[in-house]
């Protein structure tokens, strides 16, 4: 599946960014953005494991507190308590290595057609895989311009 190797190699970039950042940089939330480099890495996570995995029937690596943390309409700005950053950290490898494994196996069938927040009809898997691959491009491009400001602050 051509999607794997897009996905592992953008996964890979943004791994490279955090690794250079710490957990405040992290958490920092500029004038102007309405939610942090955390935030952005917690919503790939929920976002990718709902598309690819709920929506085939199979058990996610992510947890109901990420959902509530993480999905889409959630800000920073809203949560009681700082998510566990390491967990996100780790969660973001785990997801990865799955998914490319859960590939291999042929893991991805029975996929049940889905309309996103912003009505994207995604009728087929490949559908779906194609667009988490346009929203994570999206994330990492905000992840860097969130990177950006918080470095030049």
């Amino acid at each position: 599946m051509k999607f794997v190797q897009i996905f592992q190699q953008n996964r890979a970039y943004i791994e490279q960014i955090i690794d250079t950042m710490s957990d405040e940089q992290m958490l920092v939330m500029p004038a102007g953005f309405d939610n942090n480099i955390a935030w952005n890495l917690g919503h790939l996570i929920v976002v990718q494991q709902s598309l690819i995995y709920r929506l085939c029937g199979l058990p996610t690596l992510t947890r109901r507190a990420h959902v509530r943390l993480f999905s889409p309409g959630t800000s920073p700005a809203d949560w009681q308590d700082t998510p566990d950053l390491a967990e996100v950290r780790r969660l973001l490898t785990e997801t990865t290595a799955q998914t490319i494994a859960d590939a291999a196996a042929d893991r991805f069938q029975n996929y049940r057609p889905y309309t996103t927040t912003t009505s994207f009809d995604l009728p087929t898997f490949e559908d779906a895989t194609a667009f988490n691959l346009y929203h994570e491009a999206l994330h990492f491009g905000a992840i860097m311009a969130l990177r950006n400001v918080i470095r030049a602050e």
